[in-house]
């Protein structure tokens, strides 16, 4: 799922539970009232409460030890915040009223910090300092080849195979001399 649905980089598309994946998505999608994650950059985020606050309406993100008090209001039953912009950590959050928990919050960094672009090998060559004898890159897209050639460099020829085959040429050629002799 981390790749684009282009027929040329994803199977997927061309699968039979295309379908039903995208159509449970869709569906899980519509019923929940807030989202699975949100940024660290999101600036506005919108919370249903289910009772009635009074008192004291102050909203806490907490992690761990880590407490923050982000600016907020409460319109017709939801509470509206922002992220607050000391806000800088990666993970999950709470977000207390008076010590009591109301929900969970997921914050991931920005799209930028995911992107699955890779190096070809030259450019990994290229940060490679001169005279670096035990850094190896390997320029093959097929990993039958890659496995083979590290097997190669490594551990050399397996000869095992060999051997175990003359065994049993042998010990059947043993067993014809005993028994026609």
């Amino acid at each position: 799922m981390a790749a684009p649905l282009l027929p040329e980089q994803n199977e997927l598309v061309n699968h039979a539970l295309f379908v039903p994946v995208m159509y449970r998505l869709a569906i899980s999608s519509y019923k929940q009232e807030q989202q699975i994650a949100y940024r660290l950059q999101n600036m506005a985020i919108t919370v249903p409460i289910q009772k009635q606050v009074g008192g004291e309406n102050i909203f806490k993100l907490v992690k761990d030890s880590t407490v923050f008090i982000p600016e907020q209001q409460v319109r017709g039953g939801r509470l509206v915040f922002n992220v607050p912009p000391d806000l800088d950590e990666a993970g999950f959050y709470e977000l207390q009223h008076q010590g009591e928990v109301v929900s969970s919050f997921a914050f991931n960094f920005d799209k930028q910090e995911s992107v699955l672009d890779q190096y070809s090998p030259a450019e990994l060559r290229g940060f490679l300092p001169e005279g670096q004898r035990h850094v190896h890159v390997y320029d093959y897209s097929d990993t039958f080849s890659l496995k083979s050639e590290f097997e190669k460099r490594f551990f050399g020829v397996t000869l095992w195979k060999y051997c175990l085959l003359l065994c049993l040429i042998f010990l059947m050629a043993e067993i014809a001399l005993i028994r026609f002799l």
